[in-house]
């Protein structure tokens, strides 16, 4: 059965992406500080917030790649039905 190597291989290349998605966002974040003192920071301030979105599917494709079915697409919950208030 080929999922242990699979399981492996996701297991090695999560950890690379790991470190550089953590490289990546603290060179943004510090960057960004940097440079919000001119207010040109702030947009990548906002920018290096929404990086997450393409790293999350990134990641879904590959968990999708050893899994061998889909994986939930967006993980929300459900407001109740009645409402806010009880």
């Amino acid at each position: 059965s080929p999922w242990p190597w699979r399981a492996a291989a996701y297991l090695v290349t999560r950890a690379l992406a790991g470190a550089l998605t953590l490289v990546g966002l603290v060179a943004a974040v510090a960057l960004g500080g940097v440079l919000a003192v001119v207010l040109v920071g702030l947009p990548l301030l906002v920018l290096t917030a929404l990086a997450g979105i393409p790293v999350a599917r990134l990641e879904r494709h590959r968990l999708r790649l050893v899994e061998g079915g889909p994986a939930p697409a967006r993980p929300v919950r459900q407001p109740p039905a009645t409402g806010p208030w009880p």
